[in-house]
């Protein structure tokens, strides 16, 4: 894990043959001047939606995030990043809107002390990051979520392994829901990629927590003879 606050290029994913990175920064503990220097990177827009976030840890996670996808993305564009402006959609999912580059596409997430950056030029990215640990409902939201066959398979799963499967399942579905920006309000839906092919990849973006990646590739166009 990164132990600076720094964007760190945490690895390259390869699904479908198709470049996906991932950046991580961790979450600073306290207002310290290097949350307090991220701060003042925000647009006037998410400075106020900062200050209407209720919590330290909160608002904490929202500044690293946005800067970390700012910070990423000017390095990518070659341009300053007080040039990088986000809009979001209704179902609150982010993308680049200045300068106007409609082949990237990026997600964020948020767990604890560390924040993650899932960024593409080839197709739709979702990310999902999160603590592992016991204090869940693990059987509730598995029996409200899950689709039938994966909650046959957690629950039926050796106790050594339930855990480790349970955030397996969990993140895909998160991850899953943000790629294809129908929100978190779809997320014990069916998994269909919506015309797309979708692939997912696990990782662990740092010690005690589990992530998942998923990619959706949209379907290329067939090229009839004449």
């Amino acid at each position: 894990m990164n132990t600076g606050h720094t964007e760190q290029l945490l690895g390259e994913y390869r699904p479908f043959g198709s470049a996906v990175q991932v950046w991580t920064a961790s979450v600073p503990k306290t207002y310290e001047a290097e949350l307090e220097d991220r701060t003042a990177e925000l647009h006037p827009d998410e400075g106020a939606q900062a200050a209407r976030i209720a919590t330290h840890a909160a608002r904490a996670q929202y500044v690293m995030g946005r800067s970390l996808a700012r910070r990423v993305l000017a390095r990518r564009l070659r341009v300053a990043a007080s040039r990088v402006r986000f809009g979001s959609t209704a179902a609150g999912r982010p993308y680049l809107c200045e300068p106007r580059c409609p082949e990237i596409d990026f997600n964020l997430s948020h767990s604890g002390r560390l924040t993650a950056l899932a960024l593409t030029c080839e197709g739709r990215v979702g990310i999902d990051i999160e603590e592992t640990t016991e204090k869940r409902d693990f059987e509730g939201i598995a029996a409200g979520f899950f689709s039938p066959s994966e909650y046959d398979r957690w629950s039926t799963a050796g106790a050594a392994d339930r855990t480790a499967l349970w955030y397996r399942t969990w993140t895909r579905r998160e991850a899953f829901v943000k790629a294809t920006g129908a929100g978190l309000r779809d997320i014990g839906g069916d998994h269909h990629g919506r015309g797309s092919a979708w692939t997912d990849i696990p990782f662990e973006p740092a010690p005690g927590l589990a992530g998942c990646l998923v990619l959706l590739r949209p379907p290329r166009p067939s090229i009839s003879a004449r």
